[in-house]
């Protein structure tokens, strides 16, 4: 025979911490709610399973259950870490969350800028025009040396970004979460290993983030089924990355090949109307591609791959002896 337990709380927090000084802190955090449950400690619930993907499904089989529940918080974030004049990085958060009764609900808004990201500048390139397509014959500051690798604290990141997540706590043998996340990452790709393409114009470092996928949506649904199986179904789609177009020529004449077609540096080759800078598209047109191609003396190509999306589906059935 199995015990059944029935409980109520009613329950209000508040938190609040200030500070604002070296360098800003502000928190908040107010939270109302009303609990009803009926908990069945030997609820047959579904076995911990992790999933590659971030996944964490379950917990133990003895974990309580709550059948009704509804909280409603209000979250309040602040962050500014600064020490000089553009050091350290600043961060304004804020958040919502939302339970009702076997399901919960939560929205984030997330905004984070972040310096001083160490990146390397080429202190000798040539000066622009004196090399050749190719890279060669390009007059440097320094004649001893090709290349002068400098790290900087130059690097900024930009992120902005809405998180909203649904969830059905297991009941009537069903469990489930969907996720979706609308971001947007900016940077001029500076990390420990990337160098600026174009010395004379830092500026064209700027564009989306290597890894910006500006829509991801995830989920997966739980399923108990008879004879101690346990069904489980994971979705994830994400958007396509941005592509980073270059060229293994020497656009500029500066004795760096790798450039942007971009017509504000073109010098050794005529490229109006082109706009290319680091990620700064999504998709290219086989038209386009061969264009490109064209304006170097490349032969045309029939097809330029599509930029791919992601899906990803999995399915797993487990049985529990």
């Amino acid at each position: 025979m199995t015990t059944t337990e029935y409980f109520k709380t009613n329950y209000a927090n508040l938190n609040h911490k200030w500070v604002m000084s070296s360098n800003k802190l502000n928190e908040l955090y107010v939270q109302v709610g009303q609990s009803f449950g009926d908990w069945k400690p030997g609820y047959p619930g579904l076995t911990n399973l992790s999933v590659t993907g971030g996944f964490d499904l379950g917990g133990s089989s003895t974990y309580p259950q709550g059948r009704t529940d509804w909280i409603y918080q209000l979250i309040d974030n602040y962050t500014w870490t600064l020490s000089g004049t553009r050091t350290g990085e600043h961060s304004v958060k804020a958040g919502a969350q939302v339970k009702i009764f076997e399901s919960e609900s939560f929205v984030s808004l997330v905004y984070n800028r972040g310096y001083d990201r160490i990146g390397i500048t080429n202190t000798n390139a040539g000066r622009p025009g004196t090399a050749n397509i190719n890279g060669a014959g390009a007059i440097r500051p320094d004649p001893r040396y090709t290349n002068v690798s400098f790290y900087t604290n130059q690097g900024e990141i930009r992120y902005k970004g809405l998180i909203a997540d649904v969830r059905k706590r297991m009941s009537n043998r069903v469990s489930g979460e969907v996720a979706y996340t609308l971001s947007k990452t900016t940077d001029n790709a500076f990390n420990f290993v990337s160098s600026v393409v174009v010395p004379e114009r830092p500026d064209l470092q700027w564009g989306p983030g290597s890894d910006d996928r500006r829509h991801v949506v995830t989920g997966n649904v739980v399923y108990l089924l008879p004879m101690n199986l346990t069904l489980a179904t994971i979705v994830e789609y994400r958007t396509e990355a941005p592509l980073n177009i270059t060229v293994a020529r020497d656009v500029n004449g500066d004795g760096l090949t790798g450039d942007w077609v971009n017509e504000a540096i073109c010098r050794n080759v005529s490229c109006p109307r082109s706009q290319y800078s680091r990620n700064s598209v999504r998709e290219v047109l086989t038209e386009e591609a061969n264009r490109l191609r064209a304006l170097f003396g490349l032969s045309a190509i029939p097809a330029f791959e599509n930029n791919p999306k992601v899906f990803n589906a999995d399915v797993t059935m487990q049985w529990a002896p």
